[in-house]
């Protein structure tokens, strides 16, 4: 279901005379609170039309209005705005649906009532009550109140400058939550991308974010970038995006997500600790180190903001002792830690009941009742195979088929992260290869390496 066509089309022409706008504004606001979405979907559609197209008409007459009429075209902007929004918020899940589908149903006229509610904001905020006539100032500040009740529309964040950047500069680094949609133009006109979808709320999904760029910002949205990042310097994922593209998209304030703004450490009293550096997902008392969620009620707000500035390159893991095993219970200074991500983080330290983790996150020392599952070998980054996870090939290695038949070579150096390299003459690991067909992957490569052109990490 797409919503965006029926309620983005807001088209401009010609501004009205002075003279007439304001009766003219009032007649079209009141046809737009004349009508009610239907729960049935066509007649929705149908309503959704001529809500857009009064709307529209609105926009057409709030083109460049006289300074003395300012305030009050402004006022009647936001309330058309404000009522559209309302009414996607309260809109019912068409009958017969199934409780699953009008949970996406219910996101999705949420996410379309989100621009609705930005744009109302942008135009009801820099309202000077004084410049109003009097009969119109309650219907300000009514209007106002219906905006500080609203629980879907995201206050501005913290820790982003308002003035606009030098060309072509970014100002901060950011997350953006992996849900939001990316629009391609300002107050959710275009296209929307997604990164991907889920159910429930954010508070479940911490550390599912992308690294952006913050260009600037333009009306009610931030305008951002997504670029390739430098590795090992950000702590969640870079945009997914073809590295040759450099595209800018526009996000709402609530799809930013709050990180670390600064660098952060402390010590538990049963030998836990954390040291987060800048740019680590923090929400609702917890903050994400690379599939570990900790408990940290004690980081200081005056360090959860929306920008930061990216910490020197993380140089590693020091050993590999391999993730904890599903029974253990970790804790952080006496409080729970939960482990999620597809694939469990690796403990580069154990002793006596401390397991220490380490990621572009920063460092975390938990309390576990038992220890890593531990590899064969001394797990030294730089030794060979048997517990060590990391091997370097450079650029021009020879590449052979597992029946010693030459296959080509690295085009480019390359770590070799695969616990499940076979030992022998040859090294061999797994290599995915083709696109999916018909719902299911093709099978993979087998490839191998000698094991004395793999090397340790510089």
């Amino acid at each position: 279901m797409r919503l965006v066509p029926l309620l983005l089309t807001l088209l401009l022409t010609t501004p009205a005379l002075a003279s007439d706008r304001i009766a003219e504004m009032d007649r079209h606001l009141h046809e737009l609170r004349r009508i009610r979405i239907s729960a049935e979907p066509s007649a929705m559609k149908a309503d959704l039309d001529r809500m857009v197209e009064q709307l529209g008409e609105l926009r057409r007459l709030a083109e460049d209005p006289p300074k003395r009429q300012l305030e009050q075209v402004r006022l009647r902007m936001g309330q058309g705005f404000l009522h559209l929004g309302w009414a996607l918020l309260e809109s019912k899940c068409p009958a017969g649906l199934a409780a699953d589908a009008c949970v996406i149903w219910n996101d999705e006229l949420r996410q379309q009532a989100e621009p609705m509610l930005l744009q109302a904001r942008s135009y009801l905020g820099p309202i000077d009550a004084a410049r109003l006539p009097a009969a119109e100032r309650p219907v300000l500040a009514s209007a106002l109140d219906q905006l500080a009740d609203l629980q879907d529309i995201p206050a501005d964040p913290p820790g982003l400058p308002d003035e606009p950047p030098p060309s072509q500069e970014y100002i901060v680094h950011s997350l953006v939550w992996a849900d939001a949609v990316f629009r391609t133009h300002r107050d959710g006109l275009g296209q929307e991308v997604r990164d991907r979808d889920w159910f429930g709320d954010r508070a479940g999904h911490l550390g599912e974010a992308l690294v952006v760029r913050v260009m600037g910002r333009n009306n009610a949205f931030y305008e951002v970038e997504v670029a390739e990042v430098e590795a090992w310097r950000h702590c969640v994922d870079a945009p997914p995006t073809d590295d040759a593209f450099r595209l800018r998209f526009f996000v709402g304030p609530g799809d930013l997500a709050l990180v670390t703004t600064d660098p952060f450490s402390m010590e538990g009293e049963d030998g836990t600790s954390i040291a987060l550096r800048p740019g680590v997902p923090w929400h609702d008392g917890h903050v994400w180190m690379g599939g570990l969620v900790v408990p940290l009620p004690e980081l200081p707000d005056t360090l959860v903001g929306v920008a930061y500035e990216p910490p020197p390159r993380w140089e590693g893991p020091r050993r590999d002792l391999g993730p904890l095993p599903r029974s253990a219970n970790p804790t952080f200074a006496g409080r729970p830690v939960a482990v999620r991500g597809a694939w469990p983080p690796h403990a580069e330290g154990w002793q006596e009941g401390l397991a220490t983790f380490a990621s572009p996150c920063g460092r975390a020392v938990v309390r576990s009742d038992v220890g890593p599952v531990e590899r064969e070998g001394d797990g030294v980054v730089g030794g060979l195979l048997g517990g060590v996870v990391y091997q370097r090939a450079q650029a021009g290695t020879p590449l052979f088929w597992p029946d010693g038949t030459p296959a080509g070579q690295l085009a480019e150096p390359r770590t070799f992260i695969d616990e499940k390299l076979s030992v022998g003459e040859l090294r061999c690991l797994d290599l995915p290869f083709g696109r999916q067909l018909e719902g299911r992957r093709r099978p993979d490569l087998q490839v191998c390496i000698r094991a004395t052109d793999l090397g340790p990490m510089d």
